[in-house]
């Protein structure tokens, strides 16, 4: 499974319960610093996590970050979107840029990612297609 934004808070957090279920973690954050620190946290746990630093703004970022994770973990099972930090501001002087650079800030990741585990289940699902037809 791969965690984005696993460094700190509820990524971090769902980084720490997935890997304590026995579940083969890596997260990813655009800060080495934090990912550093969230490694040695998840290491004095007793879990051994996979870390990948990448800004994940781009598309070719989280096609980069899903390439690469890929060979160190294997086939994508599950992707859990916690990343993407927007800028804070005052309420009181918000403009409407504002709330569109914190939807691209927040969204856009999640998109992108979203996008690149698709393509990882549909070649998964074309290499092992399901046997149950029920659905």
């Amino acid at each position: 499974m791969i965690i984005t934004g696993g460094s700190k808070g509820i990524g971090l957090a769902c980084a720490k319960a997935f890997a304590a279920e026995g579940a083969r973690v890596a997260i990813i954050s655009r800060d080495p610093a934090n990912l550093r620190a969230a490694q040695v946290k998840l290491d004095q746990c007793g879990y051994s996590v996979t870390v990948h630093t990448q800004d994940l703004a781009s598309a070719e970022g989280c096609e980069r970050a899903m390439a690469i994770l890929k060979r160190e973990i294997g086939p994508l099972d599950i992707l859990l979107n916690c990343a993407g930090a927007a800028k804070k501001y005052p309420l009181n002087t918000m403009v409407p840029a504002h709330f569109l650079e914190a939807l691209q800030a927040k969204f856009t990741p999640y998109l992108n990612m979203q996008h690149q585990a698709l393509r990882s289940f549909a070649r998964q699902r074309a290499i092992f297609p399901r046997q149950d037809k029920a659905m």
